[in-house]
């Protein structure tokens, strides 16, 4: 089990949106489905800096920072907008760093599931961890986890050695923009680095299965179908608790 390590980090993000009226040199063009370690060194720096990054995912393209950096949280929730009891999901690399991230231990139910379905389009909702600032949870004491099939986020996240929240890009409400062109146009001037990876399929959001509940909950189906999760369900899907948005 590899807990994540501590990392001192600015108060606040690199770049603000007056620095500049040309954002092109905030936009890395890069290969989904390449490894390209030089690229991803320079989004893990300003990530590690306190810096906010846009980058694709195996459903959309994400807003995220680092999940323990208070002064990136705030600034995502004050650009997109987003009411502060609405969660952020983290994503991790790899389902060892679940139990350094949530309260109590990863049961075996858990486990079973993370087998199954991770690296996936599965959100799993756990009581969040002492550590966990209160901001990604909306003061609900819960976190949503997930680890995306998407080998550039794993990569990214390992060199980062800490968590990142990824929301979708948009402002609170409103639909999350798919467009690359149209993103950099609207969100560069706000944000401290783009990760390019051109248009991405049209993939569903993520499932989310509330696992704070006996038996656990479906919030909100989505790449995972109830189908699959049946035999871990036993209730009707809810819509009480989103994690995405």
């Amino acid at each position: 089990m590899r807990p994540f390590p501590k990392i001192p980090l600015p108060e606040t993000g690199i770049l603000s949106p007056e620095a500049s009226h040309d954002f092109s040199h905030r936009v890395i063009r890069i290969d989904l489905h390449s490894r390209e370690p030089a690229k991803l060194k320079i989004a893990a720096q300003i990530i590690q800096k306190g810096g906010l990054l846009i980058f694709p995912t195996d459903t959309v393209y994400g807003l995220g920072c680092s999940a323990f950096h208070e002064p990136g949280l705030e600034r995502i929730f004050s650009i997109k907008g987003r009411p502060a009891s609405k969660p952020l999901p983290t994503l991790v690399s790899r389902p060892s760093q679940v139990a350094d991230l949530i309260a109590g231990q990863v049961s075996d139910l858990a486990k079973e599931i993370i087998q199954e379905f991770w690296p996936g389009g599965l959100t799993l909702v756990f009581p969040a961890g002492e550590k966990v600032p209160a901001m990604i949870s909306g003061g609900s004491g819960t976190i949503g986890l997930r680890m995306p099939n998407c080998q550039l986020v794993l990569d990214l996240i390992d060199l980062v050695q800490l968590p990142l929240v990824a929301t979708s890009v948009n402002r609170s409400g409103q639909p999350g923009l798919r467009e690359i062109n149209k993103i950099i146009a609207e969100w560069a001037p706000f944000v401290d680095l783009i990760l390019d990876a051109g248009p991405l399929p049209d993939n569903p959001a993520s499932t989310v299965l509330d696992l704070t509940t006996q038996p656990p909950k479906l919030l909100r189906e989505g790449a995972v179908s109830a189908q699959r999760l049946s035999r871990y369900l036993k209730s009707e899907p809810g819509a009480d608790r989103k994690t995405t948005g």
